[in-house]
C-alpha cells in the first residue's frame, strides 16, 4: 500500500506576476489558533495579543489576528517549535488557555501590489479601501463564496483559506486576475 504523502496544496501554483499584482502561495507557516479565558487576561503572555476587534499584531517572525471575543490566530514564519507558541506555552500548562495547532488546515496566499484589493474587491463586499482596512487589520470574510481571513500586513494582504478549498480559490483569483490585466 503506498504511503500517504503531505504536499502543500498550492505547490505546482506558478505565481501571477502582472506589473500591478503579485500573487503567490505562501511558505507553509505554524498556524496556532489560541483561545483563553478571563483568568488568561491576567496572564503577561496576554498583552501580547491585538484587543481590539479585527487587528493584528506583529512581533517579527509571528503575528497574532483577533479571530473573536477570547480567539486569535498565530502566524509563524518559522516552522517548528515556534516563538509564538512557546510565548503562550506556560498558559496553556496552567490551563489558563488552549493552543490548537491548524497548520495543516489553512494554505495561505499573498497578493501585493496596487491592484490586490482590486482584486479581492471582485469576490468581497468587504470595505477594502485603504481607510477601512489598512496595515494592522483583519477580518474573516466572504470571498468568491470561500470563508476566507484576510490579513493586511504592510508588505500587502494575505488570505488564508482552508486547505481543502485552495486550489479552487487559487483558480479564482487566477481568473479575476486576468481580467484585471485585460
Amino acid at each position: 500500500m503506498d504511503r500517504l504523502r503531505r504536499s502543500q496544496p498550492l505547490a505546482a501554483c506558478v505565481p501571477i506576476s502582472l506589473p500591478t499584482l503579485a500573487v503567490r502561495p505562501l511558505p507553509q507557516a505554524t498556524l496556532t489558533e489560541l483561545r483563553g479565558g478571563l483568568a488568561f487576561r491576567e496572564d503577561p503572555a496576554f498583552r501580547q495579543l491585538p484587543d481590539q476587534p479585527g487587528r493584528s499584531r506583529d512581533h517579527g517572525s509571528w503575528r497574532a489576528n483577533w479571530l473573536r471575543p477570547d480567539g486569535w490566530l498565530l502566524i509563524d514564519a518559522t516552522p517548528s517549535p515556534t516563538a509564538a507558541s512557546q510565548t503562550f506555552a506556560a498558559a496553556a500548562q496552567n490551563r489558563w488557555c488552549r493552543l490548537v495547532d491548524l497548520s495543516h488546515s489553512l494554505v495561505g496566499i499573498g497578493l501585493r501590489g496596487a491592484a490586490a484589493r482590486d482584486l479581492l474587491a471582485r469576490g468581497t463586499p468587504l470595505d477594502l479601501r485603504p481607510q477601512a482596512f489598512g496595515p494592522g487589520c483583519c477580518t474573516r470574510t466572504r470571498c468568491a463564496d470561500f470563508t476566507v481571513l484576510l490579513d493586511h500586513r504592510a508588505e500587502g494582504i494575505e488570505a488564508y483559506v482552508d486547505a481543502p478549498l485552495a486550489q479552487a480559490l487559487w483558480n479564482w483569483i487566477a481568473d479575476a486576475a486576468e481580467h484585471l490585466a485585460q
